[in-house]
């Protein structure tokens, strides 16, 4: 997930996207284990991700945030 995240983002862990919407961070626990692969937006888990759902999820944020 996290090489789909950077091929996706075109960034590393630690950095923001130069529009400053995304910040990718790679944490060990957020105690959802049965859910992994988690990803977590604005503090909303989404889990059993794969890496389409993922470009799906993404899409759908820079979307959201363009449109407020």
């Amino acid at each position: 997930m996290i090489d789909k995240a950077k091929q996706i983002l075109g960034i590393e862990p630690g950095q923001t996207t130069s529009d400053g919407m995304i910040t990718l961070e790679v944490c060990r626990c957020v105690g959802a284990c049965s859910q992994s692969p988690l990803v977590v937006v604005d503090e909303v888990n989404y889990g059993r991700m794969k890496p389409t759902k993922f470009t799906k999820l993404v899409e759908k944020v820079l979307s959201d945030k363009a449109d407020a």
